[in-house]
């Protein structure tokens, strides 16, 4: 497919249109010559780093960024008004939350390696109930498995910005038309020390699974682990916990 950006690369938050009609700026997109296609552009933001910088620095800006981030979810934790599901007797860390204005709605617990594709790995969002009240728990699963799937952006080599998105939308499509033939079954997780239904998708090594309580939306993703083997426990003490 021979591709071509039409419009100036400005991303316009909102409804506008690619013509930037109704006082919107104009909407970035890739378009085919041949069919008409169409892709959304978006945005990207390139970061640069000189292979010349001094080390020493680099090291304390990493400091920096990790006691921010320490302070960050700190505040986050002392802000959560419900309980935090994690895996028991595995170490933990916060690795997301959502909020609605100043009230956290959903917090993300991970377990084992960052990098899912070598090793072993586990992930618990709990939420309250209303962020996904519209969804029910089979198709939380399968958007929880295809972010799951996702083995980090395409390759760096050399190229426009349009065949970055293009990757980018390929790449989305081929893991949800996975998902869309991925095994879905009833599987029982120990929830507080009572077994408990979740609604599970599988694909290969990697799982999704999501149940309801009377107030939250429990979703775990993992990779390498056996459902049977996961025992959810509430987090007593947030912070020493889990940072």
């Amino acid at each position: 497919m021979t591709v071509v950006v039409v419009l100036p690369a400005r991303w316009a938050m909102g409804r506008g249109s690619r013509s930037g009609a109704g006082g919107w700026e104009p909407t970035p997109a890739i378009v085919c010559r041949a069919c008409g296609h169409e892709e959304s552009m978006g945005a990207i933001i390139r970061l640069e780093s000189s292979d010349d910088e001094d080390p020493g620095v680099v090291q304390a800006r990493i400091r920096e960024s990790q006691q921010a981030r320490r302070i960050s979810d700190e505040m986050t934790l002392s802000a959560v008004a419900f309980a935090i599901s994690a895996a028991a007797g595995e170490p933990g860390r916060l690795s997301g939350s959502g909020s609605n204005g100043a009230r956290v709605t959903g917090v993300t617990v991970a377990h084992g390696s960052g990098d899912h594709v070598r090793g072993p790995c586990l992930r618990i969002e709990t939420a309250l109930n209303e962020r996904h009240r519209h969804r029910g728990e089979r198709a939380l699963a399968e958007e929880a498995l295809v972010s799951w799937l996702q083995d980090g952006l395409p390759g760096s080599s050399p190229g426009s910005d349009a065949a970055f998105v293009l990757a980018l939308r390929a790449n989305e499509r081929a893991r949800r038309q996975l998902v869309s033939r991925a095994v879905v079954s009833d599987c029982e997780i120990d929830l507080d020390g009572t077994p408990s239904p979740f609604t599970c998708v599988r694909a290969g090594s990697r799982w999704a699974g999501v149940t309801r309580t009377e107030t939250l939306t429990i979703t775990i993703s993992a990779s390498g682990v056996n459902p049977g083997t996961i025992q959810l426990r509430p987090v007593t003490d947030s912070v020493t916990t889990l940072i």
